[in-house]
């Protein structure tokens, strides 16, 4: 992930408090870089290693970097873990508006499913260890009331989109139509978490989405 400083601007900002990603500190824009790249490092052992494994001291040795460098732009261990989720967050949400705004601007069914299906097999694979980073860090949200309303700005960013496209397709609940597709990709996840699924696994995945979004909406009389 040390590409980072090459990523376009994310099209949903996730707050970060003071703009500094809970520090006062006004960086350099190497400075800025350099922290993005302790971030990485950080997210690489959380996916890797767990949650439980990163400390100031791992995470020196996985940057590649003095201690001091580290304590430098974290003054503590949860700054340095709510950095690290909103970088996540804004990530994973530019992944997840992008995947939805390539679908037409009145999608079908098969259309929304096919999209969604794509979105979550790419996590599952090329995208894996940055979900399980993820599901790591919405542990931790559990036990720290900053990340808990990362998270929460987060999973709301993600269903207004879902929103917008389940009022497209007719639907009377939006947002708990897209609430339950939430849910459902959510679930899908964690049961196919573990081993990366194979062909098999993969259809099984796109049947579930498809009956699924066809019955949240099925089609309109008369169209």
């Amino acid at each position: 992930m040390t590409e980072t400083a090459q990523r376009p601007a994310p099209l949903v900002a996730v707050p970060s408090g003071d703009g500094q990603g809970g520090s006062s500190r006004r960086f350099s824009r190497r400075g800025r870089e350099r922290k993005i790249e302790i971030l990485d490092a950080a997210l690489r052992i959380v996916g890797r290693d767990g949650l439980a494994a990163l400390t100031m001291r791992s995470l020196a040795v996985e940057a590649e970097m003095p201690l001091g460098a580290i304590t430098y732009y974290f003054s503590s261990k949860s700054v340095l873990i709510a950095d690290a989720f909103r970088v996540h967050a804004s990530r994973e949400t530019e992944r997840v508006l992008l995947a939805i705004r390539q679908l037409p601007a009145e999608p079908s069914v098969r259309q929304l499913s096919d999209q969604l299906t794509s979105f979550l097999l790419g996590g599952l694979t090329e995208h894996r260890r940055q979900l399980i980073s993820e599901y790591e860090l919405l542990i931790g949200a559990t036990r720290e009331p900053e990340l808990a309303n990362l998270s929460r700005f987060w999973q709301q960013a993600m269903q207004r989109e879902l929103s917008s496209i389940a009022r497209k397709l007719g639907s009377s609940h939006p947002a708990v139509d897209a609430q339950l597709l939430l849910e459902l990709m959510a679930g899908l996840e964690v049961d196919n978490l573990s081993t990366e699924p194979d062909t098999e696994d993969k259809a099984a995945i796109h049947a579930v989405i498809l009956r699924a979004v066809s019955a949240l909406f099925p089609p309109q009389q008369g169209s």
